[in-house]
């Protein structure tokens, strides 16, 4: 099945799923764009585009608005670390940076109780 008859048939699905807010912004679609005035107009985006490997699923699609999508489309894609690179990172950060990183999780883990 061609990926533009796929997305089709799983656009209403993911708007459906993302209860019609995008989720980078949190615009509904009866919001006004504060770019134009005008009424949010939401799309479907890739999480990880086609050209870098993601596939055309609704575990890979989420809704966007307009805005967004733009800005998404005009940042370079950068892949999300694996766990190892992370490890590495944390080992040769500072102390100040790790206090800093456990403060972040400890209020993360409070306000998600």
């Amino acid at each position: 099945m061609a990926i533009a008859t796929k997305l089709n048939k799983l656009r209403p699905l993911v708007l459906n799923r993302d209860r019609h807010v995008c989720q980078m912004c949190g615009a509904f679609r009866e919001d006004r764009d504060p770019y134009t005035g005008h009424k949010v107009q939401l799309k479907v985006g890739y999480v990880v585009p086609p050209q870098h490997g993601g596939h055309t699923e609704l575990g890979n699609l989420r809704t966007l608005c307009c805005a967004c999508d733009e800005g998404f489309r005009r940042i370079p894609y950068l892949p999300r670390p694996n766990l190892s690179d992370l490890l590495k990172a944390l080992k040769q950060s500072k102390d100040s940076d790790l206090k800093v990183l456990e403060s972040l999780l400890c209020a993360k883990l409070t306000i998600s109780r």
